[in-house]
């Protein structure tokens, strides 16, 4: 009697077992699933990155650099960027916090562009997450708007506004020499 029920209770502590390795391979499986889906549908470049190196990315990223999925994994993060960045990029990959730094990106055929890049520490200390945004628009735009601010659209001279500023920095750069 005693072996049955030890048995029989070996058989239940199986079940139970079986059971939640079950659920949790289906919760895994879900939460892979939902990875998925916000890696796809997110209009930046994503990359998950160990150390500095590319371990997963989104479709998105293959648009921004002109490169397979394959092509961008086990690369350093700083290959998607130009040389005048890597600095800064270093930096970013040490502090981690989430901020947005504009940096200058190049594409595999060298064409360069203004990209915004934001990184974020993972629960797992090694692995960081990246966001990578195309603002070539948006500097070509503020761009515009400063040309607009400070020169005037007739004569291509500077604005009143400008000439002031302008001429307040000269004097006092006088000043000091």
């Amino acid at each position: 009697l005693w072996v049955t029920c030890l048995v029989g209770l070996t058989l239940l502590t199986m079940r139970r077992i079986l059971a939640d390795s079950q659920r949790n391979a289906q919760q895994a499986a879900a939460n892979a699933e939902r990875f998925e889906r916000l890696m796809s549908v997110s209009n930046a470049g994503v990359v998950v990155l160990e150390g500095d190196r590319i371990i997963d990315s989104n479709p998105r990223l293959e648009q921004l650099f002109a490169q397979s999925r394959a092509q961008l994994l086990g690369q350093p993060l700083s290959r998607l960027f130009d040389s005048s960045s890597q600095q800064p990029l270093d930096k970013l990959l040490q502090q981690a916090d989430g901020q947005p730094h504009d940096l200058l990106a190049q594409r595999a055929d060298g064409q360069a562009f203004a990209a915004e890049l934001s990184i974020v520490r993972l629960a797992e200390a090694r692995q960081q997450v990246a966001e990578i945004r195309d603002i070539s628009q948006r500097k070509t735009l503020e761009e515009q708007l400063r040309q607009l601010a400070t020169i005037d659209p007739l004569t291509s001279a500077l604005n009143r506004r400008a000439f002031q500023q302008r001429a307040e920095h000269e004097l006092s750069r006088s000043q000091r020499q």
